[in-house]
């Protein structure tokens, strides 16, 4: 695998995830000479289950002026490929906002960028956890303003995106889960 040849100095935050077919995709941000530079961007690759070589990175998720950090993969409620990440505006994660790309074809091709959520602040660093009982995602979430836990709550039945798509919980210290629909803090 190349070091993404455009000059890029800077790689951190990488993500794995192995697809059916035994294919691994990698994702990492990479920049200029350092983290929060205006330059970077989501780039990945792939590693083919009948290959020992990575394929050359391609960037992913590009935003003219903007940092892209911190991606995620996954598979979405929707059964397509998820890459998420925080877009900066301004000079730190305090200042971005969540988006993601699905990808129909298992990483080959990704669709455009679309916003998870307005909440500015927010960045991702965990796959979702699947609740197959209840039919939800919980992803979780991390506030750079509050500096406090967050999750999005995902249907699992997403199929288009709904109007109240994603709920959004947390802020406080949450502790535990209870039965589908409420969170309780300590006290």
């Amino acid at each position: 695998m190349d070091s993404c040849a455009n000059g890029n100095t800077f790689h951190k935050n990488a993500t794995i995830y192995e697809l059916a077919n035994g294919d691994l995709l990698a994702g990492w941000f990479a920049g200029g000479v350092g983290e929060g530079n205006r330059d970077q961007n989501v780039y990945g690759s792939r590693l083919p289950a009948d290959s020992t070589e990575w394929e050359d990175a391609e960037c992913w998720a590009d935003v003219e002026g903007r940092a892209v950090g911190c991606p995620v993969l996954f598979h979405g409620p929707d059964d397509k490929l998820w890459v998420t990440a925080p877009v900066m505006y301004g000079n730190w994660l305090t200042s971005s906002k969540v988006f993601f790309k699905r990808s129909p074809d298992e990483g080959e091709t990704w669709k455009d960028l679309e916003l998870l959520h307005e909440k500015t602040g927010m960045y991702l660093k965990n796959k979702p956890l699947v609740l197959e009982d209840e039919n939800r995602w919980i992803l979780p979430a991390y506030d750079a303003i509050d500096e406090k836990p967050y999750f999005y709550l995902i249907p699992g039945d997403y199929a288009e995106r709904p109007a109240d798509f994603p709920q959004l919980v947390g802020g406080d210290q949450i502790t535990h889960y209870e039965a589908g629909d409420t969170w309780v803090t300590p006290g």
